[in-house]
């Protein structure tokens, strides 16, 4: 019996702990398998965003071009016309996309004006961006540090009036923010560090002393640490960072099991200037584990499977976490690429907001559907390429009329427009309104199908809600767009509204 027994009992030992030792193997590189990619994910979803900032400079930079105002305030070198004008443009941009830089350049590469602080001008930083757009004449972006502020993502272009370079504009966003979202879309937290070799001690200190809001700054024998979303780097953390490796690392931090990672920080020019350190809390992975071995050794085999299965459906569960986060980053896009309007996505996501804000503040909301008249015929006749300068050259003219705090315009879809607004005084809407209508006319964009008149003109439905009552802003755009067929109906180019 024993003859027999020890060798089945030695054997099933010996499975036992084969078995062991496998799931301990399987889940540390399933782990850092997890940690890798989570690292990447960071890296994908940070390239994304600047792509995406990027994409939305270039958007406000045809609104830039289309301001008659701030093209002649250039032209002339007017630093205080310029400023006077770009003010509000840079509050409402700071406000909506926090936007934190716009910055004009002359053609030598001095600074005319900084929306941003008016009262320093004239220097001539050393920007990779900006010369990458001297020498090529084309936009570039990237992220630069620069002394005074955290690291930026800068997009700059050529400024052009009647054909002639008069110079060059900037918009920058400081990324110090976007660190954050990043992370939780991760679920990583990240550790941002710049190389000495970049940035002087002392210029470190002066830096430090510029920040607004108080943050963890350290160095180390190699970096300065600029940006944590951790409130306190430990010792694992900043020697891992200082030891230069791009290699994951299992640490304990604060009695939680981590996993450390680090990709490289790129800037404008290619150069690496640093790297982002993400810190994976991979603790409840430890903690399953340990209660997945300690039931397996009482019923191995049922163990085997479950665990199995366990991991398997985990790990595809977290996959396609991380997935949806970056399908849902990559959908992001508040502004209408052709117009630099907000788009129809960014009303849905934010009207029951201002609805609310309208109410608290016992204001009365107006909504307006604009519709450019017989826009298929214009497209027939013209060709696509008109008709985008005529969506373009209406929208303009809304944004003018619509300009106050609180207003909003939207491009619907198509040659459809909508504004929202909110105010004590309901008479304002109206006159708004048939400001809008005539103002569309007097811009005199020939439109043969337009029989009656010969020009583009549009028809507008505006609904104006007289009390003070919570209303589903579903049943507000239905009111509106009735009132928009109802124009057409009547003839087009006009204004019909429920006042």
């Amino acid at each position: 019996m024993a003859k027999i027994l020890t060798p089945v009992v030695f054997a099933a030992l010996s499975i036992g702990l084969l078995f062991l030792f496998f799931t301990f193997y399987s889940h540390e590189r399933a782990v850092m398998e997890d940690a890798k990619k989570r690292t990447q994910c960071v890296n994908d979803i940070l390239k994304k965003t600047l792509a995406y900032e990027s994409e939305k400079s270039v958007g406000l930079f045809t609104f830039f071009d289309n301001n008659q105002n701030v093209k002649s305030a250039f032209a002339k070198k007017d630093k205080k016309a310029l400023y006077d004008e770009m003010l509000p443009i840079y509050q409402n941009l700071n406000k909506h996309f926090n936007i934190t830089h716009i910055y004009f350049f002359e053609k030598d590469g001095r600074i005319l004006l900084r929306a941003h602080e008016y009262e320093k001008s004239g220097d001539y930083p050393k920007r990779k961006t900006l010369q990458n757009v001297v020498n090529t004449g084309q936009i570039s972006s990237g992220i630069e540090f620069g002394i005074h502020r955290n690291l930026t993502h800068r997009t700059v272009k050529p400024y052009y009036i009647n054909g002639h370079l008069e110079g060059y504009i900037e918009i920058g966003k400081e990324i110090d923010e976007i660190m954050s979202d990043v992370s939780n879309i991760s679920r990583a937290d990240t550790v941002t560090a710049i190389k000495r070799s970049v940035l002087k001690p002392d210029d470190f200190e002066k830096w430090k002393s510029h920040q607004k809001n108080p943050r963890f700054y350290a160095d180390t024998k190699n970096y300065f640490l600029i940006s944590s979303t951790v409130a306190q780097p430990d010792s694992e953390i900043l020697g891992y960072i200082d030891s230069n490796g791009f290699e994951p690392k299992k640490v304990k931090i604060n009695d939680r099991v981590c996993i450390l990672n680090s990709i490289p920080l790129i800037d404008a020019g290619s150069a690496e200037i640093g790297r982002i350190t993400t810190i994976v809390d991979v603790q409840e992975q430890e903690s399953k584990v340990k209660e997945t071995v300690i039931l397996s050794t009482l019923v191995a085999g049922f163990v085997w499977v479950f665990t199995t299965l366990f991991f398997y459906r985990y790990y595809s569960r977290m996959e396609r976490k991380i997935n949806a986060a970056l399908t849902d980053l990559y959908k992001t896009g508040i502004v209408d690429g052709l117009t630099g309007v907000y788009n129809r996505r960014y009303l849905n996501e934010t009207v029951s907001e201002d609805i609310q804000k309208a109410l608290k503040e016992k204001k009365k909301i107006f909504f307006i559907m604009l519709d450019i008249d017989f826009f298929k015929k214009y497209n027939d006749i013209y060709g696509h390429h008109k008709g985008d300068d005529a969506i373009k050259a209406v929208a303009r003219a809304i944004i003018d009329i619509f300009d106050q705090d609180g207003e909003k315009v939207y491009r619907l879809g198509g040659e459809e427009f909508g504004a929202l607004g909110m105010s004590d005084d309901i008479a304002v809407y109206e006159q708004k309104a048939f400001a809008l209508k005539n103002k569309v006319q007097k811009l005199q964009i020939e439109h043969k199908a337009n029989e009656n008149i010969g020009y583009l003109t549009v028809s507008i439905g505006m609904y104006v809600k007289n009390d003070y009552t919570d209303e589903p802003f579903e049943n507000i755009y239905k009111s509106a767009d009735a009132l928009l067929y109802r124009a057409k109906e009547n003839g087009r180019n006009r204004v019909e509204s429920n006042l």
